[in-house]
Parts: C-alpha cells; sequence; structure tokens
C-alpha cells in the first residue's frame, strides 16, 4: 500500500470512529460538567474577531492529545474548546475544527484537512476556506490572509513547515 492510501484509510476508516468516540469518553470521565457558553458570544464576529477570540498562545494555550496523539481527542462541541479546566486535547485539531464550525455557521465553503509530513510522517490538521473569485485560504492556527486557486497550492501556507506532504479531508 502507499503511505498516501494507508493515511487515508487511517483518517476517513479508523480516525473517523476512534476520536469521537474518546472525546465522549474523555467528557463523561474527565471533563464533566457544562462546557462554557463562550461559541454564541463569538459567532457572528468577522473573521479577524473570531481569530482574536480563538487565538492561539495569547488566549488559548497548546495542549497535546494524550500519549502523542494516541488518544485523539477531537472536540465534537463548539464550547468544548474554551474550557479552562482542559489539560490535554487543545491540539491543532481544536483549532481546524473551530475555524471549521465558524466557515460553516457563515456559509463559507469550506474543508478539515489532515496533512502528514512525508519527510518525519509527523500529522497536522487544518482548514481551508474557498472565497469565490479569490481561491483557497489555509486557516492554520489562524487565517493566512493568502488566497490560492487550488487546496494544494493554500496547504502550501502551513505555519508547522511541511515542504512536503500529502493530505485528505478530515472526518470526525
Amino acid at each position: 500500500m502507499t503511505r498516501k492510501l494507508m493515511f487515508f484509510f487511517w483518517i476517513n476508516l479508523i480516525r473517523s470512529w476512534k476520536s469521537p468516540a474518546i472525546y465522549w469518553l474523555f467528557k463523561l470521565l474527565k471533563y464533566r460538567g457544562n462546557n462554557p457558553d463562550v461559541w454564541n458570544n463569538i459567532k457572528d464576529y468577522n473573521i479577524d474577531g473570531f481569530h482574536e477570540e480563538i487565538c492561539h498562545r495569547t488566549k488559548y494555550d497548546y495542549l497535546s492529545d494524550p500519549f502523542g496523539g494516541l488518544l485523539d481527542n477531537s472536540p465534537q462541541q463548539k464550547n468544548f474548546f474554551f474550557r479552562k479546566d482542559l489539560t490535554t486535547s487543545r491540539d491543532c485539531t481544536a483549532w481546524s475544527r473551530m475555524w471549521k464550525w465558524y466557515l460553516e455557521y457563515h456559509d463559507i465553503e469550506c474543508r478539515e484537512i489532515a496533512m502528514k509530513n512525508t519527510d518525519t510522517g509527523n500529522a497536522h490538521a487544518v482548514t481551508v476556506a474557498y472565497f469565490p473569485d479569490e481561491g483557497w485560504e489555509l486557516f492554520d492556527y489562524r487565517p493566512t490572509q493568502l488566497r490560492e486557486p487550488t487546496i494544494k497550492e493554500a496547504l502550501e501556507n502551513n505555519v508547522v513547515g511541511y515542504d512536503t506532504f500529502i493530505y485528505t479531508e478530515l472526518k470526525g
């Protein structure tokens, strides 16, 4: 099997059910109680205002999934991202998911994407959005403000330094 086919298989057939299951397990066992109600206050902001509210490193810290991502816990509820008690699981997928939910709410065509660095094997999640007559823009923790004619070209603007990568749409 080629690397791309194996990556596609993992993302679409295993991760698509595993990640939501782990989220709900963590929500039941570790992060009980209500999530804060932040989404309803910020969902109508423009892109720049929304970015300010979910800003990586200045407002919200990166918190990796347990065991180096083995227990991938991608948010299934919008307000989970804003929990103050998180000790894990606010990683690249959390930001990509927030951007996906925001863009979908504003009826902007978008795709959540899983990227795999072919040099190192590391993986990363981002969202791309299509703006008619302008092209695809990458939302990689933040909007890149660069519009490209194809998704692949938009992904080349990634902030994690992946020069060579494969990608597929992220499910779950």
